[in-house]
């Protein structure tokens, strides 16, 4: 399997209150934060796995 396989931050999230995570997870509410992944989805010559 390729790419990054995040199920254990949804196990984590959804099982577990956050005073019982080793690390602390906070928002980070950026402006532009989607523009990455908006310009890779219009991407012309993009390769999808």
């Amino acid at each position: 399997m390729a790419g990054f396989d995040d199920r254990r931050f949804y196990d984590l999230f959804e099982k577990k209150p956050a005073s019982m995570w080793l690390t602390p997870v906070e928002k980070a509410d950026l402006p532009n934060r989607t523009a990455p992944f908006d310009a890779w989805s219009v991407k012309r010559d993009r390769v999808d796995c």
